[in-house]
């Protein structure tokens, strides 16, 4: 018994990530459709390629933005408040941040 044409599986080709990233400089240089023509690829190959690695850059400055702010949410954390009673005014509700943000501004802006 042999199978038919419609039952034979086409194998999918599996391309690496330097292929997809020179793939990639030339669609920048020659533009999309003739790199397309030019490696044998569909369009839709490359544009999804793309907005992958724009979706990856954007991920790590979001990592690295969060990185900077944890730093300094740290190092806020960091400077000692005095007094028990302040300290409980302060965390307690959420005007009492504002009033700790602002001592802390007034702090770094002393001499």
């Amino acid at each position: 018994m042999t199978k038919s044409a419609s039952t034979i599986k086409n194998i999918r080709k599996q391309h690496s990530p330097k292929f997809r990233q020179e793939a990639l400089k030339l669609a920048e240089r020659i533009g999309v459709a003739a790199a397309t023509r030019e490696l044998s690829l569909y369009e839709s190959q490359l544009y999804n390629w793309r907005s992958k690695q724009q979706q990856q850059l954007s991920s790590s400055e979001r990592e690295n933005e969060l990185a900077a702010e944890n730093a300094r949410l740290k190092r806020q954390l960091a400077i000692p408040v005095r007094g028990a009673k302040f300290r409980k005014a302060c965390l307690g509700n959420l005007s009492g941040l504002f009033v700790l943000q602002h001592l802390l501004a007034c702090r770094s802006r002393r001499p």
